[in-house]
């Protein structure tokens, strides 16, 4: 299969015309009243504007140690009214080359207008990444796993428009393509019993249901959110693959002292329809059960929860400790409690500018089979 034949490649261009013409539209029907006469657009207000680029190095389990460059940009879109006050929006890049012999590049945006009632989002990532694959289910074993070696990008954006306080709706888009460069002969994926190890493209969109009410998206200390995600891939936008994906995310946050804060996440997934096999889903990585590779276990189903403390400790300096559970099935009525597994752990934490809450966090993960794992990002898990 090439890598971008040309059905593919008209989709791509045929969704992406739809999407942008889809926010525009939406835009313009919402950003104003008709009725009323035309206001000045948002724009930067430059004293509020904080950057950091720098060389970095990271490390996760998936990449060992990774050496690149990388660039943030944090900014307050200022609304024609002084007394209204957007939430920070962000622009962020990247490109790490790891001792896994990866290559890891990503630009995102979240970009918040019209006093918070319009939500832009875009991410674009590109990976060639040599990774890991234990085969599908709750049961796998370490002795199973095999390396292989792929390259995809991921292309996806959403729109979503307030529609009463504290509740947002939208649109979104993701495209992804897949190529498997390497396996491991007469292995699990060589194969060809698994969908999705020939390599492929996927394009889905679907729709986005929000509720929230925190004060803070970067490091929240009150208040909760709630997201619904829909996106189904097809035949007609031209996806090698059909079927759906449904994420429940539930976030929960309260401050017990002063910066003081208790943090609770649950997600549930479901994958149903004709899933490849690096798209099914599943938890692990510096987000959700923080011990495990991302990926160690996956399925059609996954239902995952973590809580965190988090506390000051010296000026910016702060620190974290976290417990986590999750578990994955190939029914929804197949979830077993003896089949949970269980990480943990601690990390510090450093606020990199003074006047936004953005954080360096370093965490020491361990799994319930005494595996232990360090995590270094520039954001919060949740």
């Amino acid at each position: 299969m090439n890598d971008f034949h040309s059905k593919n490649f008209l989709s791509l261009l045929r969704n992406a015309i739809s999407a942008i013409t889809f926010l525009i539209c939406f835009q313009i029907s919402f950003a104003q009243n008709p009725e009323q006469p035309a206001v000045p657009h948002d724009s930067v207000k430059t004293d509020d504007v904080n950057y950091l680029a720098s060389p970095v190095l990271s490390y996760s389990p998936e990449t060992r140690l990774g050496i690149g460059v990388a660039g943030l940009i944090h900014f307050r879109l200022q609304h024609h009214q002084p007394e209204i006050q957007n939430k920070v929006s962000n622009v962020t890049g990247r490109f790490v080359y790891t001792l896994n012999k990866q290559i890891i590049s990503s630009v995102t945006s979240d970009l918040y207008l019209h006093n918070n009632a319009d939500y832009f989002n875009f991410d674009f990532t590109f990976y060639r990444y040599p990774n890991t694959f234990w085969g599908i289910g709750n049961n796998t074993f370490d002795e199973d796993a095999e390396e292989y070696n792929s390259r995809y990008f991921i292309l996806k954006g959403n729109y979503q428009r307030r529609i009463f306080k504290t509740i947002y709706a939208g649109a979104q888009w993701k495209v992804k393509q897949f190529k498997l460069l390497e396996a491991e002969e007469n292995g699990l994926l060589d194969s060809g019993n698994y969908l999705g190890s020939e390599g492929g493209f996927s394009n889905g969109i679907g729709l986005i249901l929000k509720f929230d009410n925190r004060d803070n998206d970067y490091s929240t200390t009150k208040g909760g959110a709630f997201v619904y995600s829909w996106l189904n891939y097809s035949d007609f936008l031209g996806s090698d693959y059909s079927f759906n994906e449904h994420r429940f995310d539930l976030k929960y946050f309260f401050e017990v002292a002063t910066n003081h804060v208790i943090a609770a996440q649950v997600i549930y997934r479901i994958h149903d329809g004709e899933v490849p096999f690096h798209q099914l889903a599943g938890f692990g990585g510096g987000y959700m059960m923080r011990g495990y590779y991302d990926g160690r276990f996956r399925d059609h189903y996954s239902l995952a929860a973590q809580t965190e403390y988090r506390f000051p400790i010296w000026k910016r300096l702060g620190a974290a400790a976290f417990i986590s559970t999750a578990s994955v099935a190939d029914e929804m009525n197949h979830f077993q409690i003896s089949e949970f597994k269980i990480a943990g752990g601690a990390g510090l934490r450093y606020k990199i500018f003074k006047a936004q809450d953005v954080r360096l966090r370093l965490d020491l993960a361990v799994t319930q089979d005494g595996d232990f794992v360090w995590y270094a990002f520039f954001s919060e898990a949740f």
